[in-house]
């Protein structure tokens, strides 16, 4: 996405919207595991967009409900990317 052509209106909503995902966060997350998902954030946008939604529908169906930490947000990682296919390029 590019910010720098958002009008003034859209870049409210979208702060506005960051900001909610963050307090949500809050809430799900130690201030461990918060720091993780922001380096996450920091390297790699959609992933970390795609990684909160996933927490915030655990916490909404109730599969979350204790504060995870961050040795608990390493292992969920684990186990989103353990899902993804591995790709080989052999070269002859």
């Amino acid at each position: 996405m590019n910010y720098n052509n958002l009008n003034q209106n859209d870049a409210q909503k979208l702060l506005e919207l960051e900001m909610q995902l963050n307090a949500a966060l809050r809430q799900i997350l130690t201030p461990e595991a918060k720091q993780r998902l922001g380096n996450i954030k920091l390297v790699n946008r959609e992933r970390y967009y795609a990684l909160a939604q996933t927490l915030l529908t655990m916490y909404r169906t109730g599969r979350i409900r204790k504060k995870l930490s961050d040795n608990e947000l390493k292992e969920l990682l684990m186990q989103l990317t353990s899902n993804r296919k591995n790709i080989n390029i052999r070269r002859k």
